[in-house]
């Protein structure tokens, strides 16, 4: 540090064999640009340089232009279940599943919760109703998280041990019609709820699956649309 009348100077020096020019060089722009904000008093500290900045829009620019971003999260899962049918999608405690059953069984699903929905109009709607999730956590949230997107609904998690006023709150607020769950749950969830127009689906028997077919449904929704409450 040398010191002026009024101001001072700060030299760097470093071992070539440790420290080249460029990364000196580097150093040197990284101080002068704290000091700098240090001198203006600045109430918020920029740690990132303005060419550091533009360099990092640059690059989510070119990101951008370069990734297909025109794909819901089902699509993009269906891409995986294309490339990698056999590898292992899910690991649950004992239980694995690879992509292409988890595509199955939630395209099954979804074909099941569309045959179930009151209000067919209602996915025409600019705000389809959702469908509440309460489920164990196990294999089945997986598959009924795509399950609900892919019928092209958002879902709604719902854990069942939440008081009963703040399922009756979530039901209410949503205006859900269907809940996905499990069948040991159903009687804890008539107990917890008080409403009659609800329509319980039981993602974990087999009738659920058995007579719908498993190929991939047409994709209804937008990236704009919901898919998460």
């Amino acid at each position: 540090v040398m010191r002026h009348e009024k101001s001072f100077g700060l030299q760097f020096s470093g071992h070539s064999n440790f420290v080249d020019k460029n990364t000196l060089d580097k150093f040197t722009q990284f101080i002068t640009y704290y000091l700098e904000q240090i001198l203006d008093d600045t109430k918020y500290f920029n740690r990132l340089t303005k060419h550091e900045i533009e360099n990092l829009n640059r690059l989510n620019d070119q990101y951008a232009s370069s990734t297909e971003c025109c794909f819901t999260v089902s699509k993009r899962f269906e891409e995986c279940v294309e490339n990698t049918p056999d590898d292992i999608a899910l690991i649950f405690e004992e239980k694995s599943m690879s992509y292409r059953e988890l595509n199955s069984r939630a395209n099954k699903l979804a074909r099941y919760i569309k045959k179930h929905n009151k209000s067919q109009e209602n996915l025409q709607s600019a705000f389809p109703k959702p469908v509440v999730l309460c489920v164990n956590r196990s294999l089945e949230t997986v598959i009924g998280i795509l399950a609900i997107l892919k019928s092209g609904h958002a879902y709604v998690p719902v854990d069942s041990n939440y008081p009963r006023e703040r399922i009756e709150y979530i039901l209410e607020d949503t205006q859900a019609e269907l809940v996905l769950t499990q069948s040991y749950l159903k009687k804890k969830l008539n107990v917890l709820t008080r409403n009659d127009n609800l329509e319980f689906l039981f993602i974990d028997e087999h009738e659920t699956y058995q007579d719908n077919e498993d190929s991939n449904l047409s994709d209804i929704l937008s990236l704009s649309d919901l898919a998460y409450i």
